[in-house]
């Protein structure tokens, strides 16, 4: 990984509606390859929705995560999926599974709920402007 945000770019961003932030998600995953999710000791972690949904929280980049890893996250680490896996398994996976996506949250806003099949298509779109 060779982008670094800085401490500006991070506290600007975190102060930023979701719409933007799920917008930035979208174009630094596919310009980097690689999704971040929080793990701890028992596996990845989920979040809930407002309607009590599991949601996967994911995040362009680990010090965003490492931001919403606090009280019951504290044990938990960020850790990189590689796009092309997060796409051909995680997607379809959490579909199947009925979980959605919490596209990156923050501490004070739990980012946008995405189904996973629409984050899917809108991450392929951003990856045709690549290949």
């Amino acid at each position: 990984m060779t982008w670094k945000p800085t401490d500006k770019e991070i506290s600007t961003l975190v102060a930023e509606i979701s719409d933007k932030r799920y917008e930035y998600f979208i174009h630094k995953v596919v310009d980097q390859r690689q999704v971040w999710s929080l793990r701890d000791s028992g596996g990845w972690r989920v979040v809930e929705d407002n309607a009590k949904h599991e949601c996967v929280p994911v995040w362009p980049h680990p010090r965003y995560a490492e931001l919403y890893a606090t009280e019951e996250f504290q044990d938990s680490h960020p850790e990189a999926i590689p796009l092309d896996i997060f796409i051909e398994r995680w997607l379809p996976g959490m579909e199947k599974d009925k979980r959605l996506v919490a596209v990156f949250p923050t501490p004070q806003n739990k980012g946008i709920v995405a189904l996973p099949l629409e984050l899917l298509n809108q991450l392929e779109t951003e990856k045709e402007k690549y290949d």
